[in-house]
């Protein structure tokens, strides 16, 4: 089907643990590492969406940016499912020009939130700074945002549609409502003070849906929370 169909999307888990890389040798003893063997069944192109990338080789880091597939990086997950400390290198991802999206995974964490997906990314990637003594620069909190927004368009090969304001793209958008007082959910309360920039990183950082007041998907008000 991928063949048959370049505009296709794949998506599938790609060296997420141990025991999943071991079984994988198990089965295709022939393959020496995941990356050949989606490459030999026609798996790795532009479309192809690869969650995880937890254990990754040199050799299989080149491969897919050879092949120019994407990565979701499903920080959540990686650390709450058990079998050790699996946070993936975005960093060297990101180096070696690797795209890379935010994901939530589809219920191997605590969250399904891409609010909460962001928080622990940056927790991961302190982590890997770290255990890699300093080889893994840890993500800025902009770096992040970008990974949760264009950089998962462009994993998904539709960064020319969605992913940031840009004239011309779709309209998806949410309204944060960040009041002077504690009237809105578990947020830092906003100050007289505050500079956009901070109002920007106290909802990142300690907001949730309780302050999204207006949802816009394509142009379209999808949910109304000013409405009287």
């Amino acid at each position: 089907m991928a063949s048959e169909d370049p505009e296709l999307a794949i998506q599938t888990h790609f060296n997420e643990a141990e025991q999943e890389i071991k079984a994988t040798r198990d089965l295709f003893p022939e393959f020496s590492s995941e990356a050949d063997l989606y490459h030999h069944y026609g798996l790795l192109n532009q479309r192809s969406i690869l969650a995880h990338c937890t254990l990754m080789t040199e050799y299989e880091m080149e491969k897919i940016r050879e092949y120019e597939c994407g990565v979701a990086h499903c920080p959540i997950s990686n650390m709450t499912v058990g079998g050790g400390f699996m946070a993936a290198s975005v960093r060297q991802f990101l180096k070696k020009g690797i795209k890379v999206g935010l994901g939530t995974d589809s219920g191997g964490g605590f969250s399904s939130s891409m609010l909460d997906s962001i928080r622990q990314a940056i927790i991961a990637s302190n982590a890997r700074e770290v255990i890699s003594n300093g080889k893994d620069k840890a993500l800025s909190l902009d770096e992040v945002f970008y990974l949760s927004t264009l950089g998962g368009a462009s994993v998904c090969c539709l960064e020319d549609k969605i992913g940031n304001f840009a004239v011309g793209k779709e309209f998806d958008a949410i309204w944060v409502s960040c009041p002077l007082d504690d009237s809105f959910g578990v947020m830092t309360v906003r100050e007289e003070t505050d500079s956009l920039r901070t109002i920007f990183e106290k909802f990142l950082m300690t907001g949730d849906d309780r302050n999204i007041a207006r949802v816009y998907v394509q142009g379209t008000l999808v949910k109304d929370g000013l409405a009287t």
